[in-house]
């Protein structure tokens, strides 16, 4: 196991002023798959907010690779090397589903450690329908390709949010398996995921949200 990658102390946050966390500390080290379980609305999705940047702390520390980046933007996070697929997976529906791909690959962070792939690398049935429009896929074909782009972006730690919502058992186990591969390239996965029976073989180690966050409230 390398050194500590992402340590978070004492970690409050809130929408308005409905507070979400309430003194949440976590320590992530390099290269390993950690999922985060839990019940609907105890914070898992506001935690991976706060560490992606979408969500600023209203009271404590976030160190990333050593440097503190509590007040750091989405965007200087991702340059160094920190990657956030949403729940529900972001696509460009006026773009076919090979645009929206090689606009991911486009925009990698300088940081990734991915290297490029073909579409439907991680799910064959996306190159049969390359250049349907985005607009007109499935919810399970959408969560496919935000899976198969956010893999292009991954850097040095991902962040999934229920990645394998929408897919069929086969295409949910392709998915977690393509996801903890990233692992062995010396990147770190923490992965918000409900269906545990298909996390179990494939984990470092995993964190019930309850173990972090005292009387936590709904999610968005």
């Amino acid at each position: 196991m390398s050194s500590c990658l992402l340590k978070l102390r004492n970690i409050h946050a809130s929408y308005g002023k409905k507070e979400v966390l309430r003194g949440v500390s976590l320590q992530l080290e390099g290269g390993e798959t950690v999922a985060l379980f839990g019940e609907n609305g105890m914070g898992k999705t506001t935690l991976l907010r706060v560490i992606a940047g979408l969500l600023m702390p209203s009271r404590g520390q976030i160190e990333f690779k050593g440097r503190d980046i509590t007040k750091l933007g989405v965007k200087p996070r991702h340059e160094l090397g920190l990657s956030f697929l949403m729940q529900g997976g972001r696509v460009f529906p006026g773009l076919s589903v090979e645009e929206n791909y090689a606009l991911a690959t486009r925009h990698r962070s300088p940081s990734s450690e991915a290297s490029e792939r073909p579409l439907g690398s991680v799910f064959p049935a996306l190159r049969n329908i390359r250049g349907k429009r985005a607009g007109l896929l499935s919810g399970g074909q959408r969560q496919m390709l935000s899976i198969e782009m956010a893999s292009q972006q991954c850097g040095v730690l991902s962040l999934w949010d229920e990645p394998t919502a929408g897919l069929s058992q086969e295409n949910a186990e392709l998915a977690l398996t393509h996801i903890t591969r990233n692992a062995a390239r010396a990147t770190t996965q923490l992965i918000v995921e409900q269906r545990s029976d298909l996390m179990a073989s494939k984990l470092a180690r995993a964190i019930q949200i309850d173990e972090l966050v005292s009387g936590g409230d709904e999610d968005e």
